[in-house]
């Protein structure tokens, strides 16, 4: 298993006889690849802000995209490579962004009192599905909009919160997160109305989160602390085959993970204690 966001050095104290404690709290998060491999996108408070970075594939070439923003979150590229959406509080409420990929050309997408959050493209790139609260302030719900910010549409109107949500590489599905009232979360796949919506982890009492799509439409990714501790998971898009992909630790939390898009690799953050990094491993199979 390889680093791809170098690993950030963590101030220790020692207090007592106990183990030393991190003190940086430095998170790098919610990975995105290019198009193309060559490059991913993700979000880091390093400089004491969220800001969106690039690096390439090999961790190498790290630079800031959005030096002049504050709180840039949850990146996702364009199928085309162009451009990257993101969500942010700068104007004071959770909206939807756009940026080009150079981080030049900033759009605001959504401008709502509602808290808009957690962007996503659609295969072909017309359309966005993204979180809001916007019809029910205690419970998000998911609704889609043109890439520029228009014919925004609720998919589905439930008592439970959806959150999470990604179109399938051939539009056709969709995968989100449901979280019961009775405070279990499951990773749900449906048609892109969300109706008849399967339930792909039927798990007892578990928070699971971050449903991610392979390139071939195939199989899911999902992080589950079913077994005590957070791993990332991958599960074929009928239900079968379940198997943990990472081997969590009682100290660690490995999740957000997204494929690499020839379906070979998959990034995913990795916690130690405080900080938090992005890691890179292949999968077979």
């Amino acid at each position: 298993m390889n680093v791809i966001a170098g690993l950030l050095l963590a101030a220790a104290a020692q207090i007592g006889a106990g183990a030393p404690q991190p003190l940086t709290g430095i998170e790098n998060a919610f990975p995105a690849w290019s198009p193309d491999g060559t490059k991913i996108v993700f979000q880091s408070n390093r400089t004491g802000e969220w800001h969106l970075y690039v690096m390439n594939a090999d961790g190498a070439g790290v630079r800031d995209l959005t030096p002049a923003l504050k709180d840039c979150r949850n990146p996702s590229f364009s199928p085309d490579g162009t451009k990257i959406v993101f969500y942010s509080e700068m104007s004071g409420n959770d909206e939807i962004y756009v940026v080009n990929a150079d981080g030049s050309g900033l759009r605001n997408l959504t401008n709502n009192p509602a808290r808009d959050i957690h962007p996503h493209w659609s295969s072909d790139g017309g359309k966005v599905v993204f979180n809001s609260t916007r019809d029910d302030p205690k419970a998000f719900d998911v609704y889609s909009m043109n890439a520029d910010g228009g014919d925004v549409a609720r998919l589905a109107a439930t008592p439970d919160e959806e959150t999470c949500a990604q179109f399938s590489p051939d539009g056709k599905r969709l995968v989100f997160l449901r979280g019961f009232a009775n405070g279990n979360d499951d990773v749900m796949i449906s048609g892109p109305d969300m109706k008849d919506a399967a339930n792909l982890s039927a798990s007892p009492q578990a928070n699971e989160g971050w449903p991610s799509w392979s390139p071939d439409g195939k199989r899911v990714l999902f992080s589950s602390n079913r077994t005590g501790v957070m791993v990332v998971y991958v599960v074929n898009a009928d239900g079968t085959g379940m198997r943990a992909l990472t081997d969590g630790m009682a100290t660690s939390e490995d999740a957000r993970a997204v494929w690499s898009p020839d379906g070979t690799r998959i990034a995913f953050t990795r916690r130690r204690g405080r900080s938090m990094d992005i890691w890179v491993m292949p999968v077979a199979g």
